[in-house]
């Protein structure tokens, strides 16, 4: 008896540390109590049956009894005074342990009858605490949005994350259900209630085709409801596509004060590379201010990283840039964009595109590199299978120094990886420990040498994150930047609830900003500065910031300089404007539309007086606004206050910088 006994505890206290062991993945725990205690019931069962059918007539009672018996004790149906007077009748410590287990075999089997009503478990939840907390909503449960929803966890303990309209079946449950997130089947219409917290909605089907129209619905539910409420500050809708008329859709759209973000994958991919890897820190740049780009592969994000080059390269005379595109099918593409884009092919902007047919696994490849690309110092890797693609940033890095008569051109390589193991594999290549050895007198180094410094970008974990969807830096800075614009054309300091909800009427202008504040970079690096976040400097840096602050703002006072930055801010929006499809006008057809519009430029037509070179902007100073050439002006002396250099009410985001000189 006393190892039935022993068993019997040794079960129990396994139970109990496998149970623990699963991180907070309730159901599993319950499950896996509720299985131990039924094996120790079990266990215990056996000998008062053996010791009951000794003292009885009939002593045939088989084991399936004593395993329907264990499982009786854990309902309200158990005979609990017939087992446990039989228990007496072994030992008082048997006793004990029946009376002990009946109570577990009752609290553990309820809880594993209620974690099968898991939808109304999470229901409950979710009425009971959606007015304590912020909450994050998810239109689908998939990889990427569950992916998102745990990084969200980590930088939000107490949020409510929300996946509604869930199917049946769906495989990703479990893992959700593990994370302690709440499944729904609620479709998006009960989600809308009064935002008394933050509320986050994300639409992020794989489809993305449906996400746009998904959160038009979110904003007409809305609209229905609350539509002169100041509460809808508090309601955020992140909704991911990449279709190329979201912007404009979105635009007609009226946003009642709800902050919308249009995430495009492929350009917020683009634009996190070229800020992380600005372009002036291609090898060699330093020296002849040559900038090269080569973009292997050209979809959807191949061009966002061409659009982004166009206009972040635009550095000022002296500066020479080229943009080469290899793809097999790159001569589609040079049309496709001439139609959708006609003025990046316009001589008059002297941009030096060029695009190459090639398979990028054959022997023409070599040939055009050889011939059309032996100059370049910054390439990406943009192709749809990420084995081909790292197989070729590999091929990039061994053709160009082997290409070179001192074996020393290494130009920088990004590549886009989709897949986050592969990623992380790739960054292992780029590995800076170096292990010296010595091996007959001759000093080596062991493999850690081979340093590949091969970028990569794209990922999922890259993209579905806390960081780069809610708390996105660049959003902020942005943000700042249209801070500065709306208080360059007011006489009074514009409050930020009005600076929050226009930031949220034209995607044009978003975009527009987004690219206004990455170029700050560039602007810098001409002047002799970088930047920093504030969290991540050291102390030494800190300490120096405020001192280069001071000089800074003196250089910005200086008139030759604001007259080389000026140009090139022009230059640089002028490009950005030309990839978005904007054509230039002449000032006699600008003057045909502003009588109507009262605008220089015509949003639905993409025209705008002011695509023109910075001499040929005196034409509309003359007729449309004498104020015109200020703006750029006044826009660079405002990006101490954009970085958060000092206090300002430009910015509104809280973003810090501090601002280091170049040795």
């Amino acid at each position: 008896m006393t190892i039935v006994l022993i068993i019997s505890l040794l079960v129990l206290v396994a139970t109990f540390v496998i149970a623990f062991v699963q991180n907070g993945r309730t159901e599993k725990s319950i499950r896996i109590l509720s299985a131990g205690i039924l094996l120790v019931a079990v266990i215990l069962l056996c000998p008062l049956i053996i010791n009951y059918n000794k003292c009885a007539e009939d002593d045939s009672i088989p084991l399936v009894t004593v395993i329907l018996s264990a499982l009786q004790l854990g309902s309200l149906d158990g005979d609990y005074p017939f087992w446990i007077g039989e228990a007496t009748k072994i030992s008082y410590i048997y006793r004990i342990f029946m009376i002990v287990e009946s109570y577990l075999m009752l609290i553990v089997f309820g809880g594993f009858i209620l974690s099968l009503f898991t939808d109304a478990i999470c229901l409950i939840k979710f009425h009971c605490l959606n007015s304590f907390y912020d909450i994050f909503y998810f239109s689908e449960l998939n990889k990427k949005s569950l992916l998102l929803a745990k990084t969200i966890r980590k930088s939000n303990k107490k949020a409510l994350l929300v996946f509604y309209n869930c199917n049946e079946g769906n495989e990703l449950k479990e893992d959700a259900l593990f994370e302690e997130f709440l499944i729904l089947k609620y479709d998006c219409s009960k989600m809308i209630q009064k935002p008394g917290h933050k509320l986050h909605f994300f639409m992020v089907k794989e489809n993305h085709d449906e996400n746009l129209s998904d959160g038009l619905q979110i904003l007409n539910l809305y609209k229905g409801k609350f539509s002169s409420s100041s509460l809808l500050e508090n309601v955020t809708i992140s909704i991911f596509s990449e279709a190329k008329d979201a912007d404009v859709i979105l635009n007609s759209t009226d946003k009642m004060g709800i902050s919308v973000k249009l995430v495009n994958t492929h350009q917020k991919n683009a634009n996190e590379l070229i800020f992380n890897h600005p372009f002036y820190n291609a090898p060699g740049w330093d020296d002849n201010k040559h900038i090269s780009v080569l973009i292997v592969g050209a979809d959807r994000q191949g061009i966002a990283v061409l659009k982004n080059a166009v206009w972040s390269c635009q550095l000022g005379e002296g500066c020479k840039v080229e943009i080469n595109v290899v793809d097999v099918h790159s001569s589609d593409i040079s049309q496709k964009l001439e139609h959708e884009c006609p003025e990046l092919f316009n001589p008059k902007w002297n941009i030096n595109l060029n695009f190459y047919d090639a398979d990028v696994t054959k022997s023409d490849f070599d040939k055009i590199l050889k011939e059309k690309c032996l100059e370049t110092n910054y390439a990406v890797v943009c192709l749809n299978d990420d084995e081909l693609a790292i197989d070729i940033a590999l091929f990039l890095r061994r053709f160009f120094i082997y290409s070179d008569s001192d074996y020393v051109n290494e130009p920088f390589i990004a590549v886009r990886i989709f897949d986050d193991e592969k990623a992380e594999s790739v960054k292992e290549l780029a590995a800076v420990n170096r292990e010296k050895i010595s091996l007959k007198g001759w000093d080596v180094y062991s493999s850690k040498a081979e340093n590949y410094n091969i970028v990569p970008f794209g990922s999922n974990n890259s993209i579905y994150s806390y960081d780069k969807v809610v708390d996105n830096e660049l959003d902020k800075l942005a943000l700042n930047a249209h801070a500065a614009y709306q208080n360059m054309f007011s006489d009074i300091e514009v409050p930020r609830s009005d600076i929050l909800k226009t930031f949220n009427y034209s995607e044009i202008d978003k975009k527009s900003n987004s690219a206004n504040v990455l170029h700050i970079k560039y602007k810098l690096k001409m002047l002799g500065y970088e930047i920093k976040q504030f969290k991540n400097a050291t102390e030494e840096e800190v300490k120096n910031s405020n001192g280069n602050v001071i000089q800074l703002k003196k250089l910005l006072e200086d008139d030759v300089v604001m007259e080389k930055l000026s140009r090139i801010e022009h230059d640089r929006w002028l490009s950005f404007l030309i990839t978005e499809g904007w054509r230039g006008v002449s000032i006699d057809d600008a003057k045909i539309y502003s009588a109507n519009s009262g605008s220089h430029k015509h949003t639905k037509a993409k025209l705008h007086s002011c695509i023109c070179t910075w001499d040929e902007l005196d034409e509309n100073i003359k007729v449309f606004d004498p104020h015109i050439k200020d703006y750029d002006a006044e826009f660079i002396r405002n990006i101490p206050s954009i970085l958060g250099f000092e206090d300002s009410c430009i910015n509104v985001s809280g973003v810090k910088y501090v601002l280091i000189k170049e040795q």
